[in-house]
């Protein structure tokens, strides 16, 4: 039994010093995994200051597209769409009826087909129609809002289909009567007509940074 007895005192320091090293590496590793964890940033902050700032700026570009000929002139206040820059009444006095589609016997897709006409100079793309009477984009025929009165009728659901700021945010981005303002193809004579001041691409990102900044109306 000596024996035995002798080695059990001998290793007692060889387990105590494991036992120590295991305590000191375990610490090295908390230590080292904290130094590498991130920093906790704190609650989440409000939108960024400067987008705020320019929200103005962002409605003033949005307005320019909704107030632009080839919006507009089918977002009348009248039963009847308009044509051309200067804002005429359509030719051949045709109406938009209950639906905006037309009436029986002159229905806009007797005329304006799912793509541009070069030849006879007739705009078109799918299901062309005149706006609903209640998205209207005028105060008065041939007069377009503009500031608080567009934004507020642009964002009020009981006129806009019920679409929230997504739902705009889709539709002037996929809309086929929205993407053809900016394919407005050639009149008759062949010259172009306008697109928009700014391209369907700038129409986008100003509208999601004027949601991002609460999409605010002017005063």
């Amino acid at each position: 039994m000596a024996p035995l007895l002798l080695w059990r005192r001998a290793s007692a320091p060889i387990t105590t010093c494991l036992a120590t090293l295991v305590v000191v590496a375990l610490a090295v590793i908390t230590i080292a995994s904290a130094a590498d964890s991130p920093v906790s940033q704190g609650p989440a902050k409000a939108p960024d200051a400067l987008a705020v700032a320019t929200a103005g700026e962002q409605w003033r570009l949005i307005e320019s597209v909704l107030t632009h000929p080839r919006c507009i002139n089918c977002h009348s206040v009248t039963n009847y769409p308009r044509q051309g820059d200067d804002r005429h009444t359509h030719q051949f006095r045709v109406v938009g009826g209950p639906d905006g589609t037309g009436v029986p016997g002159a229905l806009c897709s007797a005329c304006h087909q799912e793509d541009n006409q070069p030849s006879s100079g007739v705009p078109g793309a799918p299901n062309w129609r005149l706006a609903p009477a209640k998205m209207a984009f005028e105060r008065a025929p041939g007069v377009a809002m503009e500031g608080k009165a567009l934004c507020e009728r642009l964002l009020d659901k009981k006129r806009n289909g019920n679409l929230g700021l997504r739902g705009l945010e889709l539709h002037l981005a996929r809309e086929s009567l929205v993407q053809w303002a900016w394919s407005p193809g050639t009149r008759k004579d062949g010259s172009p007509r306008l697109p928009p001041p700014v391209s369907q691409e700038e129409l986008s990102v100003a509208f999601k940074a004027w949601t991002a900044a609460g999409a605010p109306c002017p005063k």
